[in-house]
């Protein structure tokens, strides 16, 4: 029974330096665990921003908001790149652009393919072929220019001077016009792509109409 006890008493008396051990032990495999760790993610930097074979990341820009200044500057830097390339007046050009949704290699790739296509879906004439076609109706147009004019919506005659006529002839006083453009203007953006005021006619309104006929406070909303 004696030996028995003794037995016990340094079995318990043991027991807290073993786990003195086993925390010591814990605490040193735990540490080794970190420093692993950390020498994992060391190594891992140095592979993705060290190493010159890996790509670099970078970081870009998907979009830039322009306000009304810089859209309008914007604009017309593509409408004088396409009156550079053609010679163009800015109207044509504007309307060309606004017609392929202001998208300058399109409407390049349009232009040299066909033309005369390209005009007909923006609804205007080739400037080309109407420069080469006014000489031989030079005579009549200076007759006319002189002469009085009918407008096709009130029915009235008028002076040369008081009407205006796009490519397609379809003649109106001014008077007409600023109604009609007036109109269009109240109507929204659309207006931009007006079209002569005869029934079926694709012809489009130039800008050089709306400033020749409307108002200021019109135009300026145009």
């Amino acid at each position: 029974k004696s030996h028995i006890s003794l037995c016990c008493v340094m079995s318990q008396a043991d027991r807290p330096i073993e786990e003195e051990r086993d925390s010591k032990r814990v605490k040193k495999e735990t540490s080794e665990l970190s420093s692993l760790k950390r020498n994992e993610t060391a190594v891992f930097q140095a592979v993705a921003f060290d190493n010159e074979d890996q790509p670099s990341i970078k970081k870009y820009q998907s979009y830039i908001v322009l306000g009304a200044d810089d859209l309008l500057a914007e604009s017309m830097k593509q409408v004088n790149k396409l009156c550079d390339l053609f010679g163009y007046s800015q109207t044509v050009a504007a309307a060309l652009l606004r017609t392929f949704k202001w998208d300058v290699d399109r409407t390049i790739e349009k232009l040299m393919d066909d033309p005369d296509k390209a005009y007909t879906i923006v609804g205007m004439a080739n400037p080309a072929s109407s420069s080469s076609s006014s000489s031989s109706s030079s005579s009549s147009s200076s007759s006319s220019s002189s002469s009085s004019a009918t407008c096709l919506i009130c029915d009235d005659e008028y002076p040369a001077s008081d009407v205006v006529s796009l490519g397609c002839h379809h003649t109106y006083c001014k008077e007409c016009w600023k109604s009609y453009l007036g109109l269009k203007v109240y109507e929204g953006s659309g207006c931009i792509f007006s079209h002569c005021p005869a029934p079926g006619c694709t012809c489009i309104v130039p800008e050089d109409v709306f400033r020749q006929v409307l108002e200021d406070e019109s135009y300026a909303k145009y």
